[in-house]
Order: C-alpha cells, then structure tokens, then sequence
C-alpha cells in the first residue's frame, strides 16, 4: 500500500485502516504506507509520520508528501536506481 494506491492493486486503505484502528491506532491517524515502515497522516495538522508498527508510536515526523519523499523513499532507492539529485528547494 502507498500513498497512490489504488483498488485494482488491490491496495485497500479503508481496510487497513479500519484494521489497525481496531487493534489499536488512534483514529488520528490515516495510513497512507506500509513497507519496512508505517506512514500515516496526522489528520490534526496534516503532517506525515511514520508509526511504529506494533506500538503505532510516532517515531518520525515530515512537512508533507514530498518531505516524507525525499526523507524515505529517495534516500532509500535514489542511488539504486541512478535517479538525479534533487534540488532543496
């Protein structure tokens, strides 16, 4: 699942959402990923965190998409797979 997911990948985010918030996530929350980590949206203030995925527990926190981006996705596979360097602004 991911945050441009969709139903034919069979990436069903009311489902895993209703999942984890019956076992425990707080109704905060909208899980938008789940990989090695849990993404989700603070839907308070819009910010993305990534959870703990036993404790939901925020362990980190990002702007937006495109921080979380940056910050998980593209550190992770930018020199993998020869993507550019991205500018900071």
């Amino acid at each position: 699942m991911g945050p441009f997911g969709d139903s034919e990948m069979e990436e069903n985010v009311d489902g895993i959402n209703a999942y984890h918030h019956s076992h425990g996530l707080s109704s905060a929350y909208l899980i938008v990923h789940v990989g090695y980590a849990m993404t989700a949206i603070r839907l308070a203030d819009g910010r993305w965190m990534t959870l703990n995925k036993v404790t939901y527990e925020e362990m980190l926190e990002y702007d937006s998409l495109d921080g979380w981006y940056r910050r998980v996705l593209r550190a992770e596979y930018a020199a993998r797979y020869g993507l550019p360097i991205l500018s900071s602004t």
